[in-house]
């Protein structure tokens, strides 16, 4: 998996718009940033709940590390180098469920029941 690969499957869920910066492009649900991909070193950034990023770091902390985090939000550190994209979608598709709406997470899983795209 590499950040190019990344972006094209994150573009699979609705209203995802990407911003590119200098060496990052955020992932987001409209304006709302549930990730970022750090191009040169292959590295994803991701929203996670403290449970999950816990979870995942425990796992396996060669691929996964602590991000940074508040009261009621973790970001967990993704090498891409490291994860399939099966594994990596199912996560980004979490993520994407952290900031799109109710509405359009029901109207998404109607059309994937699957819940992937």
């Amino acid at each position: 998996m590499d950040a190019a690969h990344l972006l094209d499957l994150a573009r699979r869920f609705p209203e995802v718009t990407l911003k590119d910066g200098s060496s990052w492009t955020s992932i987001r649900f409209r304006t709302h940033g549930f990730a970022w991909v750090k191009h040169d070193d292959d590295l994803l950034m991701l929203k996670s709940t403290h449970d999950e990023r816990a979870a995942l770091v425990g796992s396996d902390p060669d691929t996964f590390s602590d991000g940074w985090s508040s009261a009621t939000t973790a970001w967990v550190t993704i090498r891409l180098d490291r994860i399939d994209a099966d594994e990596v979608l199912e996560l980004v598709a979490d993520a994407w469920r952290l900031k799109a709406p109710r509405k359009v997470i029901a109207a998404f899983e109607s059309a994937h029941p699957d819940g992937l795209p």
